[in-house]
């Protein structure tokens, strides 16, 4: 399929070796799965398998799609699962494949017809599919749905399709988030194919934040001080690159009650998520002075005079030491870990060398959002600090996508719950 998507380097989440995993090849003819070519309904034709295809269920939906099983009147209900996770590759089959043409045009393949075990179809020289993984069918799935998701490597424990998912449901909204396991170095080739096929936007995480930042046409202010692009919008044929983690932290402190931040705060850890918060730091009114330790001081050192300049405030580096922990912390009303140290399954670890400069009057803001409560929220508690979780900024930093997408105010509290649920289930 010259041009399509899984020559972009597009693979399935969680692929894997086996039965229906895609091995490349051009469209064989066949009864099952459609491909709907320039010339008509006539050329009917079976893809090559791009995944595995699970097992009928009991109610013989296969598990196959997404789409609310609920009413309304279904609601709240007790023991109705909230969504599940959309990785593309994995077929849409059955109740309604969704394809999206360069044109902007979608086709659907159709209910019922395609038996256990066949492959989606494809149209033209560039095209996903995706099914969405989890309880959820494909019944409110149409031709008119409109497509967001995520890139990432890997990106199958991604819990961001449950929470978008679960606020269109809740909106009504006819659009779907699936998960695209992209390759380091197609990232580029990926973000044309999404713009060819006529998604609207996808999110970005590890490890491409990066090759996203110079792989865009545009980049708005956020994206050009932290040097990283978490969200794509494809706006009039342009892909213009956005930062909402620095949103998605701002917004996090408003929530933990942080209207006014202190004069002084200290930022642990000098890497990429470091940056969107130094940046939103350097820029929040009430701050004057960040100081910067990291355990490698020449980054700790780049970043503080990168976003000094940028910002216009004080930023001072310094190592990850005990003494200069403690020196850092005089005067501080919040300490932000902005390291991977306490993140499952390292949960025993904190990236503190010692509590014992934490104490009552400092806020200590760790973006680790797995575990829940962290060693150094842990920590934080036992000193008479006061500990907030990451998950907020998670949260946050979703719903300005859904709002840069949609044009929509997001369902904060709803995206909020299914997020938590989804991490509870082992995400």
């Amino acid at each position: 399929m010259a041009g399509g998507l899984p020559e972009a380097g597009i693979r399935p989440a969680g692929e894997q070796k086996g039965r229906g995993v895609h091995r490349g090849g051009k469209l064989h003819c066949g009864k099952s799965g459609t491909v709907w070519g320039k010339g008509g309904s006539g050329d009917r034709c079976r893809a090559p398998a791009l995944l595995r295809i699970p097992e009928r269920t009991s109610d013989g939906s296969g598990g196959t799609g997404y789409g609310p099983t609920r009413g309304p009147e279904d609601r709240g209900k007790r023991g109705e699962p909230v969504g599940g996770s959309c990785g593309a590759g994995d077929v849409l089959r059955g109740r309604g494949a969704v394809l999206r043409t360069p044109e902007g045009r979608s086709f659907v393949e159709g209910g019922g017809g395609a038996p256990q075990g066949t492959p989606g179809g494809c149209w033209g020289t560039g095209c996903a599919l995706v099914r969405p993984r989890g309880p959820h069918r494909a019944d409110g799935v149409k031709g008119s749905t409109r497509v967001v998701g995520v890139i990432g490597h890997p990106v199958a424990h991604s819990a961001s399709p449950q929470m978008h998912n679960e606020a269109f449901r809740a909106l009504g909204m006819d659009w779907i988030y699936v998960a695209f396991d992209v390759r380091p170095g197609d990232v580029k080739r990926a973000l044309e194919g999404i713009r060819a096929l006529g998604v609207r936007g996808v999110n970005v995480t590890v490890p491409h934040k990066g090759e996203a930042f110079t792989s865009v046409d545009e980049r708005t202010p956020e994206a050009m001080a932290t040097g990283a692009v978490n969200t794509v919008v494809v706006e009039e044929g342009r892909l213009v690159g956005h930062n909402t983690d620095v949103y998605g932290f701002r917004e996090a402190l408003r929530r933990a009650g942080l209207d006014h931040l202190p004069e002084k705060a200290v930022l642990l850890g000098a890497g990429g998520a470091a940056r969107a918060v130094a940046y939103a730091l350097g820029t929040a009114e009430g701050v004057r002075e960040v100081v910067v330790l990291n355990r490698t001081w020449e980054r700790a050192e780049r970043l503080a005079d990168e976003m000094g300049e940028r910002t216009g405030r004080r930023f001072l580096p310094g190592p990850l030491t005990e003494d200069a922990v403690r020196e850092a912390l005089e005067g501080a009303g919040l300490l932000v870990n902005a390291t991977s140290v306490g993140m499952h399954p390292e949960v025993d670890a904190s990236p503190l060398p010692s509590p014992y400069a934490l104490g009552p009057g400092l806020v200590v803001y760790d973006l680790i959002y797995i575990p829940p409560r962290t060693k150094l929220m842990q920590q934080a508690d036992e000193r008479g600090a006061r500990a907030v979780g990451g998950l907020d900024m998670l949260v946050y930093q979703g719903a300005r996508a859904f709002k840069l997408w949609t044009g929509m105010n997001p369902p904060v509290d709803v995206m909020r719950r299914a997020l938590e649920e989804a991490l509870k289930a082992g995400h």
